[in-house]
């Protein structure tokens, strides 16, 4: 399979390069800056180019001539400690969506996090209302525009968005079988849900193994 992942010298995305390398997929690394991945993944192979993610153009003249099977998106803000109102997400995925189109890559997977959007059944505790209000509700209104636009305005695209608690640890990638859910969020125990970005890049490549969560959205832990 050949994949071009988006953000591949983040956090999740230097997890998800090397598994997918390691599990001899072809990968193309889209990054902001190429020198960032310098010696984060330990393969030759490894194609990185360096896009503007806020550019169509700029995403397509990558994208178009590689007959890829999918675009994974990892994409976070650079400056996501900040609590000022962004549109990075929403506006670079309308970018993003503009250049598969282009290239004629149908399958899309990106990630977003629990609780965009206020399910009376979402079981969502009082800390974490606190939480998001105190300093991440202008994260998750920009998340939550970019889930509806590849909701109702991509139904020519094979998308799968994925959900993961907004807790990303770096722990270690072990063998457990994740949870998913069709909801905002997977039933919990405990104070913290979290998830290590390892497991998180084992669940974004296992999916494409399966045809269960194809134009949907899953939630996982």
């Amino acid at each position: 399979m050949f994949l071009a992942v988006l953000g591949a010298s983040g956090q999740t995305g230097v997890h998800l390069v090397q598994r997918a390398l390691d599990k001899k997929h072809r990968v193309l690394a889209l990054v902001r800056d190429t020198d960032k991945m310098n010696g984060l993944v330990r393969d030759d192979s490894l194609e990185v180019v360096q896009v503007d993610v806020m550019s169509e153009d700029s995403i397509a003249a990558q994208l178009e001539g590689r007959e890829l099977d999918v675009v994974i998106s990892c994409l976070g803000r650079t400056d996501r400690k900040s609590r000022e109102p962004s549109t990075f997400h929403s506006d670079s995925m309308r970018e993003v969506v503009g250049a598969m189109r282009r290239a004629k890559v149908k399958r899309l997977v990106c990630v977003s996090c629990w609780w965009t959007v206020s399910w009376p059944q979402d079981g969502r505790p009082w800390w974490y209302r606190w939480f998001v209000q105190s300093g991440w509700s202008a994260t998750h209104e920009d998340l939550a525009e970019m889930e509806e636009f590849i909701t109702m305005s991509c139904t020519d695209i094979n998308y799968t968005i994925v959900k993961p608690p907004i807790f990303l640890t770096d722990g270690p990638m072990d063998t457990r079988e994740l949870k998913a859910a069709q909801l905002e969020q997977v039933p919990f125990s405990g104070f913290r849900p979290s998830l290590s970005r390892a497991n998180l890049a084992r669940f974004l490549l296992f999916i494409l193994g399966t045809t269960k969560w194809n134009s949907r959205k899953v939630a996982v832990l």
